[in-house]
């Protein structure tokens, strides 16, 4: 069992210990699971053979029809590298429970470093790591992708604090 958490920490603080894991991910084919594509994340999951679209936010209304295409596509690949949020456990745990045998990796957030350098981080919904920690993610990003790169994330405080937030977050359920 991998944790998320370590494969975030360790692409932020210890990018040639991710190395490794990227190395290995590599040997094997890739159904990647997320709402983007890009190129960039072949360096760290292999070729991915198989790309399962889900939608930017709420997934999970969509997860009977997500599965479907995951189970579809199970025996072109080796693994399957999930980066779809709440969605990513269901999946894990209903092919888990199906006994195939297949390499399942929930990646976290790991994808949106891997594309921090591409105009898609300004279409998906923005995680505060990314800017907090954004100038270790585009060092380990161009030690992944080999060459100099610049980030695309507009990071925009919108709130003075976390008070302010929140505030917004409830506010907007309320109106649902």
């Amino acid at each position: 069992l991998l944790s998320v958490g370590c494969l975030m920490d360790s692409f932020i603080e210890d990018i040639e210990r991710f190395k490794l894991f990227a190395e290995e991910m590599c040997k094997t084919s890739t159904m990647f699971v997320c709402n983007y594509n890009h190129p960039n994340l072949e360096k760290a999951y292999g070729e991915i053979k198989v790309f399962v679209e889900v939608p930017k936010q709420n997934s999970y209304s969509e997860i009977e029809s997500i599965y479907k295409e995951v189970l579809k596509g199970l025996g072109s690949v080796d693994k399957i590298v999930l980066s779809a949020g709440q969605s990513s456990r269901i999946i894990a745990k209903r092919l888990y429970e199906t006994s195939k045998e297949i390499t399942v990796i929930d990646v976290g957030s790991v994808s949106d470093m891997l594309i921090m350098n591409t105009p898609i981080i300004n279409t998906i919904p923005q995680r505060s790591h990314l800017g907090i920690y954004r100038g270790q993610i585009l060092k380990s990003l161009k030690a992944i992708l080999g060459y100099k790169i610049e980030s695309k994330l507009i990071y925009v405080r919108k709130y003075k604090s976390k008070k302010g937030r929140n505030r917004e977050i409830i506010n907007r359920r309320r109106r649902r």
